[in-house]
This record gives C-alpha cells, structure tokens and sequence, in this order.
C-alpha cells in the first residue's frame, strides 16, 4: 500500500474540519501498470517497474457532495463540489514502504473524510530509472486547467526524442461515507504506441544496408484527457501531422553475411547492433489505419508517394545498390502496444513481417544454470485443430464463439507467461495475454481468450499465429517451443 505522508508541494488555503475527522486515517493509494512485462528495454515502464525508488507521480482526489459545515478555508468560504482534497506531486520511497510527497515538507496530511465523494486520478511524472521527466517531452510540466481536463502540449516524437513514457490513470471514486478505508486502487495506461525495427538477411549473398528512414508517420501531436465527470472521457489524439522523418540514419553502412543453412544476420535499425538479443524501442503517437496503409501507389513506376507512412532501405546486394520503399501493413498501431516490424530480404522478394509483443519484449537463450521452463499441451476447449500446410490451424466459427487455448505452465514459479501474436493483427486481441505462473492453481493449466475484431471488413481470410514467452526476473525467453511442442498455431478468420 502506498501511503500520503507529507505535505502538499503546491500552494492552497489551509482547511478548517470538523474535529472528527482528524481521528480517520490516513488516505493510501495502491499503484498498478496495466500490463505486466520484463525490463530489458530502457524508457518502458510496466506493472512491476511502476514502483521504482523515486518515481514520481501527479495525483489529485476531487472531493464532491461533503456534509455541509464540515471542511470550510480557513478564509471562511465553504468547501464547493470538485475541490481538489489532493493536488500534489509524490515519489516512491520503498525505504518507507510508501509514496512520499516531492519535494517533501511537512504540515499538511491527508485523511479520509467522513462524507463526500472521493475521485482519485493522476499520471506518471518522474522516469527514476532514466532520470527523465513529463517536462523533458513536453517542454513543461503538466496540469489540469480549470476545467479538470488534462491537455499535453503538442510535442513531434522520434526516435531521438526523450523516450519518457507517459502513463495516466483512469478514475477510481469512493464514497467516504461507506467508511471504506483500504487503499485506493490506481490503474495506469500508456499513452502512447512503440516500435522497433530490423533488417534480415535470409539470401544466399551478402547484404549492405546504406541507409534506412521511417517517413510519413504523425509524429506529432497533443492528447486531451477529461477528468470532469465520473469516468475518464479519453485519451484523444488531436492535430496529428508528419513533421519530418521519424527515424532516419545515412550512414548505417553495415553489410550482413548471407545466409548459412538456416542461420541469418539480424541488424536492429535504431541502434546497428548485428544478432541484438532484444531490440531498441521508441515511443511513437498511435496510428490510425488510414495513415500507415497507403492506397495511392504510383500504377507505373510502383512507388508511394513521399506524404505516405513508408520505410525507405537503400542497399547494395552482388555490386548494386538499390533504393525501395516499402508500405507497413494495413492496420493502425494503438497505444499500449508495442508493434516489431523486421525486413527480411530473400533470394526473390522483400518481405516485411509485424510482431505485436508484450509492452516490453526480448529474446534470451536460456542457460543450463538458469530456470527451466516446464509447460506444454496447447489446446483448445471449443474446436477442433486442423493440420494444414504443416500448420496446426482454427478457423474461426461463430456458432462455436470466441476460441478458448489453455495450456499448462509449472515452472518457473512466480515469473510471468505471455502470450503474443503476428499476422493481420489488426483482426484479433488476446485476453488475457499474461498471467502469474503459479502451479497450485488450477494444476497450472492457464487459459486465454482469442477475440476477432468482426467490426472489420474482410475480403479475404485474416489470420494470426500464436507466439508464447515467460518473463523471469529481469529477462523474457522464447516459450513457444515448450508450449506447441514445436508447432505453428494459426487462427484463421474467413473472409466475410
């Protein structure tokens, strides 16, 4: 539990209250990300990283519909509905077990109340472990106006900007008056999407990438948040536009080797790591469908136009250099998700694979010393698996509802199994896509819920397959193999 302990940092009336409530006890907030992922990748804050030693955090508790008399300024107006009973900013001291407010002064502490409605939101403000703040994106700190609306300034994202990942909360209300004294549950959620990029070799000749840009991405923009009524009315993106490229680098200059039997050269993108173990994120504004799946291709010389979402590659392949520009697969990129887009180059076409992953996500090889992963049996509950193409496959059926996977998960014990996808990712959402592994529940078996987005037009089949991790300790491994004994699962829905 995360306890209000000092005093206010900003400047307001002192109160006068009734002489009962100084008895209740103090308010507590209890912090949750709302996805729970590894920390290999700097500037991603998730579920157990949320609570790092000096992490800071804006919080307000808007008060409303109080006993009359009970809480008046010491000036003597009366309290009015949708005073703030905390506006402050606080960090976390685990030294303490608790938030402390920052900085820290002394005199002012916030209790309960015995009537009125508390309403408690806030966002994530202080970066501990990069040492980066709201202020280093946006220029300045943010804050509600007078209208209790949260307005980010416009700010354009790349993939040199400060990498701070703005998180809010929804609204969690209490009812004093009901003497509910536990913690007050905060539930935060990203504002933003994020990328990452590769390039791989998979010809039987050696590849140099010269120069690589992301362009025609809306980049910029500024986001509204209306905390005025009882739920959150948001997040809106407005003013979205391009400005400039996204990501761009000259003078990569790194040649992959060809392919030897089945292994190949990976480079990542943003950084020039060859063979990285995980890749280097960036934050990005989420995508709407119709930005990054351009339709006005040039019928006769087959290029986009530059105004488009596209990845340009300059290369040289056998003594010739070339330049393409490739279009990203037709969906938006939502925010909370993090999308892996690799390029891979074969000895007849360029093909451009997407990965939608945990918040977070790395690949590790698991050494002999380390804990092994004990799982397996993927099945599903309501359909029959197919075997087709060397693939096991569903397809989906609305008489049979939504397929239900389960699978069984032993060790290691207290980490995290995640379930990703790639594909026509637009078309599908896993939930849940984590949970805790724990044995003594439900003999490990884990289940997942695989829901098609119907709302879509299709007209040809979509379909996704099933990708499988466990988080321990600070690192994610690989546990598809355990888990499908090796198999391809692919979930198909039909055209409609």
């Amino acid at each position: 539990m995360i306890l209000l302990m000092a005093a206010t940092a900003c400047q307001r009336r002192s109160l006068e209250t009734d002489p009962s409530e100084s008895t209740l006890p103090f308010i507590g907030l209890s912090m949750h990300g709302s996805d729970v992922q590894s920390a290999e990748t700097r500037a991603m804050i998730y579920n157990s990283n949320l609570t790092t030693n000096g992490n800071g955090f804006k919080i307000y508790d808007l008060l409303s519909e109080v006993k009359d008399g009970s809480i008046t300024y010491s000036d003597g107006s009366e309290w009015k509905d949708g005073d703030k009973w905390i506006d402050d900013g606080i960090e976390y001291d685990s030294a303490n077990s608790a938030m402390l407010y920052w900085p820290y002064t002394s005199g002012y502490t916030h209790r309960w109340t015995q009537s009125g409605i508390h309403r408690f939101f806030g966002w994530f403000s202080y970066d501990a472990i990069d040492g980066i703040a709201d202020s280093d994106l946006f220029g300045s700190e943010l804050a509600l106006d007078d209208a209790n609306v949260l307005t980010t300034p416009s700010v354009t994202l790349t993939t040199a900007s400060p990498q701070f990942d703005m998180m809010y909360s929804t609204i969690t209300s209490r009812d004093a008056s009901e003497g509910d004294h536990s913690a007050v549950q905060l539930y935060y959620y990203h504002l933003f999407s994020a990328i990452s990029m590769s390039v791989q070799n998979a010809m039987s000749y050696p590849l140099t990438v010269n120069s690589i840009r992301i362009e025609g991405v809306e980049n910029k923009a500024y986001a509204t948040m209306d905390y005025s009524g009882n739920v959150l009315n948001g997040p809106t993106y407005n003013d979205k536009s391009a400005d400039g490229y996204f990501f761009e680098n000259q003078s990569l200059g790194k040649t992959l080797e060809a392919k030897n039997g089945s292994t190949t050269q990976i480079i990542d993108v943003f950084n020039g790591n060859l063979n990285p173990s995980s890749y280097q994120t960036a934050l990005v504004w989420p995508q709407d469908q119709s930005v990054v799946s351009p339709t006005n291709k040039d019928a006769l010389t087959g290029t986009y136009a530059s105004t488009d979402s596209l990845i340009v590659i300059n290369y040289t392949c056998e003594g010739s250099t070339y330049t393409k520009r490739v279009k990203f697969p037709s969906y938006g990129w939502a925010a909370g998700k993090k999308y892996h887009f690799n390029l891979k180059f074969t000895d007849k076409e360029i093909l451009l694979y997407v990965q939608v992953l945990p918040w977070d996500y790395g690949e590790y090889e698991i050494s002999y010393e380390e804990n092994s992963i004990v799982a397996g049996q993927l099945s599903f509950l309501n359909y029959e698996i197919v075997k087709k193409n060397g693939e096991k496959t569903i397809t989906y059926d609305a008489k049979k509802g939504n397929p239900i996977g389960h699978f069984f998960i032993m060790t290691p014990v207290g980490g995290t199994w995640t379930v990703g996808f790639e594909g026509d990712v637009n078309y599908f959402d896993i939930e849940p896509s984590s949970g805790t592994i724990d044995p003594s529940t439900n003999s490990g078996y884990v289940y997942f819920t695989i829901k098609p987005n119907l709302s879509l037009t299709r007209t040809d089949d979509k379909s996704i397959t099933l990708k499988f991790g466990v988080i321990c300790g600070d690192n994610e491994y690989d546990a598809s193999s355990e888990i499908t004994n090796g198999d391809t699962y692919r979930i198909i829905l039909p055209a409609n």
